[in-house]
């Protein structure tokens, strides 16, 4: 099944297509948080094309041991096959450079905490598309619901939660900030994450929780004066920002990407800027 997101994660400019499979007769748990729980069996898919050609394949595999694992194939120039990558690799596509994850790098990002499948939630999936065997246009909460891939009845996607695209600019300032900064680092930033730092930035976080307003930071001022980890009213002094500035060791994310996110960066730089309080 054909699916989109909200707030996609940076991939230094590729575009994406993602699909979900389950075994048959099985179901998606949705917790509370909005966050699915795929059953055993369960692989979800992602292609990338940079440079109007398909360069990648990446499924993510919950095999019948309970563990998750990712796999990543490579195209061929001409599109006509692709081979497994085993260990990851670094690639250049037309000059870009591209890394080809290894299977460890893999389930660095999609970490327990996160349940594994990133991306795969109501604020994410609420939202309408094209499906593009039927060229019907739908909810994509709806339809899943309708063809009974949920385990219960989820209700009207109106009444659920949705994340704004982070490009939208008639939705909040703050709101589209907070979808950014949930796809791109709560994977590990978040309660039982991976990170050393107690950063917390899910969507559902209000600001004063995240531990980052007005808050030293404990991994490096990165030599910036009176740092603090998000500044109010000053990105400069701001390390979050600094980091997503960078490619280096101490760049966020830490891995999978060589070149800035220059639109997320402005944004999370505007939304910093607007802070007056960090309530």
């Amino acid at each position: 099944i054909p699916y989109d997101i909200n707030a996609p994660f940076w991939s230094d400019e590729a575009e994406k297509s993602r699909y979900l499979a389950l075994p048959d007769g099985m179901t998606i748990e949705v917790e509370l948080d909005g966050d699915f729980t795929f059953p055993v069996g369960s692989v979800l898919v992602k292609n990338f094309i940079l440079k109007d050609r398909l360069i990648e394949t990446r499924l993510l595999m919950h095999h019948s041991d309970g563990i998750w694992a990712g796999y990543t194939y490579a195209w061929d120039e001409d599109g006509a096959d692709a081979t497994r990558v085993i260990g990851g690799r670094i690639d250049s596509i037309d000059g870009q450079p591209w890394l080809y994850p290894s299977e460890g790098q893999c389930m660095e990002c999609h970490t327990s905490a996160a349940r594994f499948a990133l991306g795969t939630e109501t604020g994410q999936l609420n939202k309408t598309m094209e499906y593009a065997s039927t060229g019907i246009t739908s909810n994509q909460l709806f339809t899943l619901n309708d063809i009974n891939f949920f385990s219960v009845d989820i209700g009207n996607p109106e009444d659920l939660s949705r994340f704004p695209s982070t490009d939208d600019l008639s939705q909040p300032l703050a709101d589209r900030a907070k979808a950014w900064l949930h796809t791109n680092c709560a994977q590990c930033h978040r309660p039982q994450g991976t990170s050393q730092a107690t950063i917390d930035f899910r969507y559902s976080t209000p600001l004063a929780s995240m531990n980052v307003c007005n808050v030293p930071p404990s991994q490096g001022d990165l030599g910036l004066n009176q740092a603090l980890l998000v500044a109010p009213g000053n990105p400069d002094r701001s390390v979050v920002l600094n980091r997503l500035e960078r490619r280096d060791d101490d760049a966020m994310p830490p891995l999978g990407t060589f070149i800035p996110d220059t639109q997320g960066v402005t944004l999370i730089s505007e939304w910093i800027e607007s802070l007056e309080t960090c309530f």
